[in-house]
């Protein structure tokens, strides 16, 4: 399967109730996901079962998730430590582990995880793996029979990360945004939605408005639309005045 659809990576993992999970990476044996795999968890970079229950009921059915990681865009972004799942995308990369999808599946009392990357399919990568759904739930059905003496015996070594919690997540649409104008002498608060952010925010790091609707899934237009709003709210005058302000305020 692996060279018929030139994908290079797969790993699987269950993430138990009571915080404990492993962690199975395939191995082109020069060591890298190994290495990968002993960064992930002595860095604390793992994802936790809430946030996973959390990613599920946001974005997906009770059965399967389809989360995505580019350069630019991970499912994981809406999490409140986005900056740890980030450090996560960068290893990975230094590990040379490409875009990656996965597909989740709840059990009694644990999550099952599956993962597929490929460093081939660097563009519309997303949309390949849609079309290729039926092939990546019958590999990983097959991975479970063949793998199963593999998966029981790494359940006995689990690694312990934080037991299931009442992980609440702030689900509100809009972002307060605060700042201070110094050739005014005045504060600056903006309230801007999450897609009005994630377009500015693609736009501070230099990314066209093509390339940002790309980035985002949205066309090009929607993107325009929310920059307008954006500088509605702002008073700006302009993108450039726009980024500018915007670049000097935080999220609150």
């Amino acid at each position: 399967m692996f060279d018929e659809l030139n994908f290079d990576h797969f790993d699987y993992g269950h993430y138990y109730d009571d915080g404990r999970t492993f962690h199975l990476l395939n191995d082109t044996g020069d060591g890298r996901g190994k290495s990968f795999v002993k960064s992930y968890y002595s860095e604390g970079l793992c994802i936790t079962i809430d946030e996973l229950e959390y990613l599920r009921k946001k974005y997906c059915s009770a059965e399967s998730l389809f989360g995505f990681f580019t350069a630019d865009i991970a499912f994981t972004d809406d999490l409140p430590d986005k900056v740890r799942h980030r450090k996560q995308m960068e290893i990975g990369n230094s590990f040379s582990i490409g875009p990656r999808i996965y597909l989740f599946k709840r059990y009694k009392d644990y999550v099952e995880l599956s993962g597929f990357g490929s460093n081939i399919h660097k563009h519309n990568f997303y949309n390949f793996c849609i079309q290729s759904f039926p092939i990546l739930e019958g590999f990983i059905k097959y991975f479970r029979e063949e793998a199963k003496d593999l998966i029981e015996m790494t359940k006995k070594e689990c690694v312990t990360i934080a037991p299931r919690s009442d992980y609440q997540q702030d689900n509100s649409r809009y972002r307060n945004f605060v700042g201070y104008d110094f050739s005014k002498s005045q504060k600056i608060s903006l309230r801007l939605t999450r897609q009005e952010a994630a377009c500015l925010q693609q736009l501070a790091k230099g990314k066209t408005f093509k390339e940002t609707a790309k980035n985002l899934l949205i066309s090009p237009r929607t993107v325009e639309n929310y920059i307008y709003n954006a500088q509605i709210k702002s008073g700006c005058h302009c993108v450039h005045d726009l980024l500018e302000t915007f670049s000097n305020l935080v999220c609150r």
